[in-house]
């Protein structure tokens, strides 16, 4: 009781405080979170990469040594595969009537593919012949792309370069480029509107870029971050001139470009932390705007309302630290999986969350500014929706100045 009268009178003199602070209109935003929870049929399973339709309707996770789950009325229920293990990569591709996953087994030197959801895995057919299960690589395949606008042309990563199919899986060659067998390509993407335009990112030698399928390969105009290491490459499919990076070198520093590459933005308001940041994810329809993950807090870029890009937090509190991270539209929202080390856990980014209202009761009151202080304080911990609706600046903490903007909220 004693610390409840201290709290409310910091927040009266907060508040007094608040009426001289001048507050820019961008202090007090709406989080655009709705509902999240986790797969329980994938608790305690490590995933390492999820795939996701367009549609959002059809989600595969890949499991490393527990195989893979599949859902395909966008994550209501869950089955899992038998016989699958080692995966560390899945793609998705295909139209509805005949969707095809295809996935990297990380054990061996292999490229599996199934048209039943990974019920069953298509092995020995004259399609898909079973000498394909050994692929020209040397080493795990651990990055596998596909192309919605060609089915037939899949691209995998491994033995730090790039190797190809452009008849479904049939036959297999390596993409000559000016990086293999001297850098290490550790990322790469595939524009979704075009097959033959892709972009890698190398181990300290920047990106590259192609528009033949990796016949001929140039770098961005904008050179200037050609010794750097970028973790993860996104192309959005809004826009194919929009590009996403993660630079591991410059503090997993996160660059954006609306040219092609032309130049780089560094968003405003991302703040590295020491976890590694899982791959970017694109946005299904909104050319501005991907999300990752680091740690257990999720993170979105977008523009701004003066049409700058700036990083907000949209969810904290996962159960596990992220791996992975994919987007897809539903007939809802927006929707995130996510793959962290212990089991596969969503985001809905269906409803709004009202800036300050922490109790969650649709309105912001000096009750909300008290619950928020006892948060900042280290008496109670906020979780879910109270805490993307006490976190009002966004900074992915609560601290007395979220605190001071729901007091002022309340009083204006």
């Amino acid at each position: 009781m004693y610390m409840s009268r201290r709290l409310c009178c910091a927040i009266v003199v907060f508040t007094l405080l608040s009426l001289v602070v001048p507050l820019s209109p961008d202090d007090v935003r709406g989080s655009a979170v709705g509902t999240s929870g986790s797969v329980a049929l994938l608790s305690s399973m490590k995933v390492n990469s999820v795939a996701v339709d367009a549609d959002g309707a059809r989600v595969i996770a890949a499991c490393d040594e527990d195989g893979m789950a599949y859902s395909t009325d966008a994550g209501q229920t869950w089955s899992k595969t038998s016989g699958t293990f080692g995966v560390y990569s899945v793609a998705a591709v295909g139209a509805a009537a005949k969707r095809t996953l295809y996935w990297a087994n990380g054990f061996y030197r292999a490229v599996l593919r199934s048209i039943d959801n990974g019920a069953t895995e298509e092995i020995g057919n004259a399609e898909f012949p079973a000498e394909m299960q050994r692929a020209p690589w040397s080493g795990p395949a651990t990055g596998i792309l596909t192309c919605a606008s060609d089915p037939n042309a899949i691209y995998v990563i491994a033995d730090y370069g790039l190797y190809r199919t452009l008849d479904a899986g049939k036959t297999w060659a390596g993409v000559e480029s000016p990086f293999n067998n001297k850098y290490a390509v550790i990322s790469a993407a595939i524009d979704p509107s075009d097959s033959k335009h892709i972009i890698a990112g190398t181990d300290g030698t920047g990106l590259y870029q192609t528009f033949d399928g990796g016949a001929t390969w140039s770098r961005p105009v904008d050179d200037s971050h050609g010794s750097r290491a970028f973790t993860t490459v996104a192309i959005s499919p809004a826009s194919s001139s929009t590009l996403f990076v993660m630079d591991w070198q410059q503090g997993q520093n996160l660059l954006v470009s609306d040219d092609m590459g032309l130049t780089w933005t560094a968003p405003s308001g991302w703040n590295q932390s020491s976890h590694t940041a899982t791959n970017v994810a694109a946005d299904p329809t909104a050319a501005d705007t991907a999300y990752w993950a680091n740690g257990t807090t999720v993170y979105r870029v977008s523009k701004n309302a003066e049409g700058q890009y700036e990083v907000q937090t949209v969810y904290a509190g996962l159960h596990n630290p992220a791996i992975c991270v994919a987007a897809a539209s539903s007939g809802t929202g927006e929707r995130l999986w996510v793959g962290t080390t212990a089991g596969l856990e969503y985001v809905d980014l269906a409803s709004t969350t009202i800036p300050g209202d922490v109790d969650g009761n649709g309105s912001v009151t000096m009750l909300d500014a008290l619950l928020a202080a006892r948060a900042a304080v280290g008496m109670t911990t906020l979780t879910g929706s109270a805490f993307q609706a006490a976190d009002v600046n966004h900074d992915g903490t609560i601290t007395m100045m979220d605190v001071l903007l729901i007091a002022r909220i309340a009083v204006s």
